[in-house]
């Protein structure tokens, strides 16, 4: 989050927004994976601030059969020592072509298809402690 906007990223193969990171390796820090996979994607380096919400998801992707179980966990990152504003509203990652990122002001959110839902009102509402949230059935 920057200047009232949230960066969003989406690959080629995504019908819908998400926020920018990446799964961790076996072994690796959630924090850890998240720098590494905002430098990989984006080419910036910045740190994890904290976590903001735990979200345990169960969906099944579209057009397939096996349900899945995901954990996330979402931090707050300071990148204004970096030139992702700079960039301008939309702009591809300079080391993965087919991941395109995106600027979008909060009042717009609501109007996208970013996921998880609950993103596009919450995140102007950041909680004082770490929440758990459960998604889907």
């Amino acid at each position: 989050m920057q200047n009232g906007k949230l960066l969003v990223t989406k690959d080629d193969s995504a019908e819908h927004y998400y926020l920018p990171g990446g799964r961790v390796t076996m072994r690796e820090k959630a924090e850890d994976a998240l720098t590494r996979e905002l430098k990989e994607e984006l080419g910036v380096t910045v740190a994890p601030e904290r976590a903001v919400w735990i979200a345990q998801s169960f969906f099944t992707p579209t057009g397939k059969k096996q349900r899945y179980h995901e954990l996330c966990t979402y931090f707050t990152v300071d990148a204004s020592g970096t030139d992702l504003i700079t960039r301008g509203d939309r702009f591809d990652s300079p080391n993965e072509p087919s991941v395109h990122f995106a600027w979008f002001p909060f009042e717009e959110l609501p109007y996208i298809d970013l996921r998880p839902a609950f993103l596009k009102t919450e995140v102007q509402n950041l909680p004082e402690h770490t929440q758990f949230i459960t998604l889907g059935d």
